[in-house]
């Protein structure tokens, strides 16, 4: 009788040990999620506003992003590029002025965090054409590939 409540209490404890395993595995892996708010093409330059997710409890650094268009594979700008001014007037004066660039790569982010910013991608020529429905980004982490991403513009 001794040894089935030692068996059952082993049993017990490997199945705890088990599912904290597991848990901790699902956790921690790498799980990033990608959303493209605005995305503006040209002959040369595609600019994107992307949020970028880390649903993993360890932190990640995106090291690389590549835009998939047909056969070519376009790196983004890995350093901050000036893209876009806004400037608010009152009449002839001005009130404000922003300047906004690209986001550097490597991108840092906190376990559980988020970033966003613009992506910009620049070629010698037109990469997405004007009635492209989906954009197809590879995705670089400090832990490998995510994978190819389709996100709808």
């Amino acid at each position: 009788m001794m040894e089935w409540i030692t068996f059952g209490i082993a049993v017990a404890g490997f199945l705890m040990s088990l599912a904290t395993w597991i848990l901790t595995f699902l956790s921690q892996r790498k799980n990033i999620g990608i959303r493209i708010t605005e995305c503006k093409s040209d002959d040369e330059i595609t600019l994107c506003f992307v949020h970028i997710e880390n649903k993993s409890r360890l932190p990640i650094a995106i090291t690389r992003i590549v835009l998939l268009s047909g056969e070519n594979e376009v790196d983004c700008v890995p350093f901050p590029t000036w893209v876009l001014d806004d400037t608010r007037r009152s009449g002839k004066e001005i009130i404000s002025r922003k300047s906004y660039y690209s986001m550097q790569m490597p991108i840092a982010i906190s376990a559980l965090g988020a970033v966003s910013g613009y992506v910009l991608f620049q070629s010698d020529q037109r990469m997405l054409p004007d009635d492209a429905k989906l954009l197809n980004l590879k995705v670089y982490t400090n832990r490998g590939l995510t994978k190819i991403w389709s996100i709808p513009l």
